[in-house]
């Protein structure tokens, strides 16, 4: 039996008067400890509604990382009966920047809506193709395995060029141009001259980023990584990046450093911490 739509389910999930009933289930069904399930706080004054929590450790967050979106899997048939099974509830994760510098360079507000930009996608995506959920239960990288990589890789590299290119744009028509890149004790920003330099410019970041994080999670496999990981982007990027996706993708980090230590290009931050 097909279920019912996954966006009216979320509506009638996220609602404030079911907040606490949520925070019970997190308690006994996520990987959260206690004390930040009590921070989460429901949202309404966007559309869609949300549930939002504060942090102020990297404990859920990457380093270097000030936003993000946590997808848990939970049985929430409790609340939403009719939605048997597992059910994606996303929560917004923000982190509070500890770096007296960094403080100054991250901006909540872009942030929140850059992720607000994401839920709202996610949640047309979910709706359209609700086998996502049972794939990113079985195949995003901190579920994947030695068997399931290929269709992992697949997986994570989809999301990046269907759910974060789209944002990409959409943030830069709302005025975001600015581009930053890590090296070493210093964190540089480039001002990016189109939305096309924009997007190329981060989906080459988030690429590099990603493939690290699998050759962290398997790091005797790193062959077969990189040659599965080429597959897939040069199959899935060639709108962005043209033909030899993953080449292109190298240039274009070449070209971001490169830039980093053009005065002229790049405005350079001396970081100690990225925290």
């Amino acid at each position: 039996m097909q279920k019912t739509s996954y966006k009216k389910v979320y509506h009638r999930l996220v609602q404030l008067d079911n907040l606490a009933k949520i925070k019970t289930i997190l308690h006994e069904q996520s990987g959260f400890d206690s004390a930040t399930v009590e921070k989460i706080q429901y949202k309404e004054e966007n559309n869609p509604p949300y549930l939002f929590v504060e942090v102020d450790s990297g404990k859920y967050l990457g380093h270097g990382n000030y936003g993000m979106i946590d997808g848990n899997f939970l049985n929430m048939e409790a609340i939403v009966p009719d939605w048997p099974g597992v059910f994606y509830l996303p929560i917004i994760f923000l982190r509070k920047p500890r770096n007296a510098r960094m403080k100054a360079l991250v901006e909540k507000k872009k942030i929140l809506e850059h992720e607000l930009e994401h839920l709202a996608g996610l949640l047309d995506y979910i709706d359209a193709d609700p086998s996502y959920i049972a794939r990113a239960h079985e195949v995003s990288i901190t579920a994947s395995t030695l068997e399931n990589v290929g269709r992992s890789i697949h997986f994570e590299i989809e999301k990046i060029f269907q759910q974060e290119a789209p944002i990409l744009a959409k943030d830069y028509k709302k005025g975001e141009n600015t581009v930053a890149i890590a090296d070493g004790g210093a964190l540089f920003e480039i001002i990016a001259t189109t939305a096309d330099q924009f997007i190329r410019y981060q989906l080459a970041q988030y690429l590099s980023g990603l493939l690290d994080l699998y050759f962290k999670r398997f790091p005797e496999h790193k062959e077969l990584i990189q040659e599965i990981f080429k597959k897939e982007v040069n199959a899935q990027g060639r709108a962005f990046f043209g033909e030899n996706a993953m080449m292109r993708i190298a240039v274009t980090i070449f070209e971001l450093f490169s830039l980093a230590r053009n005065p002229l290009r790049a405005t350079r931050h001396d970081i100690d911490d990225f925290d």
